[in-house]
């Protein structure tokens, strides 16, 4: 069940009992949106940040840019591997601060395999 403490991940989200409400249904339904359009935006030669610009325009689309999950966990993504400091997608078009993100403005590279996320929260 989700709720204002609980955010929506596709793929990592049920309903107790597979009947979701109209309301969890369209939380679930805006989430993998969002995810198939990050997806789309990785693509050679793009940057972690226009993946993270891509993510703010779907997230206000779906009306989610500034809920609690949003502001809680300001990431779309993240890449696998062991490098210090880690391949990070930030929400929007953001500066790396003191999160130590590789720099945001490296291109994504045919082999690099980013992961994609979206948390959203839809309040009751």
């Amino acid at each position: 069940m989700t709720d204002a403490t609980t955010p929506s991940a596709p793929g990592r989200s049920a309903v107790c009992g597979n009947r979701p409400n109209r309301a969890e249904r369209s939380l679930i339904e805006d989430c993998a949106q969002v995810v198939i359009g990050l997806v789309d935006a990785v693509v050679p030669g793009a940057t972690a940040r226009d993946v993270g610009r891509k993510g703010e325009e779907l997230l206000r689309t779906v009306g989610y840019f500034d809920d609690q999950a949003t502001r809680v966990f300001p990431l779309l993504g993240h890449g696998f591997g062991a490098s210090i400091p880690p391949f990070l997608i930030p929400l929007g078009d953001v500066e790396g601060g003191d999160r130590g993100w590789k720099s945001m403005n490296e291109s994504i590279q045919p082999g690099m395999m980013p992961c994609v996320d979206a948390f959203l929260v839809r309040r009751r």
